[in-house]
């Protein structure tokens, strides 16, 4: 009885013996793929982070592009009134020069009258009192 207690005994102990260096190759194993699972959430992490930042660009890239729209577009309106207002002008300074040769055109003829009324005239002759003014 004894040896069979003692043989017993002996094969627990080598059972234990092995069953501790299979724990330790599945601790260290397990230490192994917890590592990997680590790295790669760091890896997820540092690629989401990435997203963002690109998302936050993108959003700013967006907004910038309304603003720059929306200046584009009050630069065209401010730009389409101007033209219309440069064209009143034109139009205004058209109708002046048109006045300004007419003007012209009237001092040309009295002045041709004038002098067509000298030549007519006899050089010689008196002009009476009266005439003076």
């Amino acid at each position: 009885m004894t040896d069979a207690i003692i043989a017993g005994l002996e094969m627990l102990c080598n059972q234990s013996k092995t069953d501790c260096k299979t724990d330790v190759i599945n601790i260290n194993n397990l230490n192994t793929q917890l590592e990997e699972k680590t790295a790669r959430i760091q890896d997820l992490q540092n690629h989401n982070d990435t997203l963002k930042r690109e998302l936050e660009n993108f959003k700013n890239k967006e907004t910038g592009s309304k603003e720059t729209l929306h200046s584009y577009e009050s630069r065209l309106e401010e730009k389409n009134f101007r033209i219309i207002d440069l064209q009143a002008h034109n139009e205004t300074l058209k109708k002046e020069l048109e006045t300004l040769q007419n003007m012209h055109t009237n001092y040309m003829l009295q002045v041709q009258t004038l002098i067509n009324q000298k030549a007519i005239e006899s050089p010689g002759a008196k002009k009476p009192w009266w005439r003076f003014w």
